[in-house]
């Protein structure tokens, strides 16, 4: 692998943590990348994996360092892939159905973007997130589960958003078999509960 070291800001989006790794979502890649850091050393050093690109990169000395170098620029809204200007990344709802009944985890993932990040019809969105939702790649299944996440938190006071359809999708993801859409389907509840009180 090639190995490269920065000093630079890191643009990042976390979204869960383990004890031996910290997964975080680039802003403008739709695919997990896993941060390993040395577990035995009181103070490790972070590394990036890319293993598409066989890249290694020491991209902080200290987890601190790391941290303090996180941010995320607000002027920059949270989706359009720079890197490949290829990609699709606006969609109508016919294409977005047909995405989301495809299988190509990156289509999906700028997708689920799109609609959250724009103006659009809440409840059209909670259908294919539940039919996302039964999908059996990991990926896929935590993006509409954070997207999920995100209609309750920004969109529940909706006038017409269908609750009992976000409860039922909350209730395949309790039941989904991998651990990580687990522990995310508690912490849409507890926004859920949060929300109602």
């Amino acid at each position: 692998m090639h190995r490269k070291k920065t000093n630079s800001k890191i643009d990042f989006g976390l979204t869960f943590n383990s004890l031996n790794s910290l997964h975080l979502k680039r802003q403008k890649e739709c695919k997990r990348t896993l941060w390993i850091f040395e577990r035995n050393k009181k103070d490790p050093s972070i590394f990036y994996y890319d293993v598409e690109l066989e890249l290694e990169e020491k991209i902080a000395e200290s987890f601190d360092d790391f941290i303090s170098r996180l941010y995320r620029n607000p002027e920059q809204p949270y989706s359009a892939n720079t890197l490949f200007p290829e990609d699709k990344t606006t969609f109508t709802y016919k294409e977005g159905e047909a995405v989301f009944s495809g299988d190509n985890v990156r289509e999906i993932c700028f997708a689920l973007e799109h609609f959250i990040n724009f103006k659009s019809d809440s409840n059209w969105l909670l259908l294919q997130i539940k039919k996302l939702a039964k999908n059996e790649d990991e990926t896929i299944v935590q993006e509409a589960s954070e997207v999920l996440y995100r209609i309750v938190d920004e969109r529940l006071n909706e006038q017409n958003i269908n609750k009992q359809l976000i409860s039922e999708i909350t209730e395949l993801l309790k039941a989904n078999f991998y651990s990580s859409v687990k522990n995310y389907s508690k912490k849409i509840e507890r926004l859920l509960n949060e929300k109602r009180s």
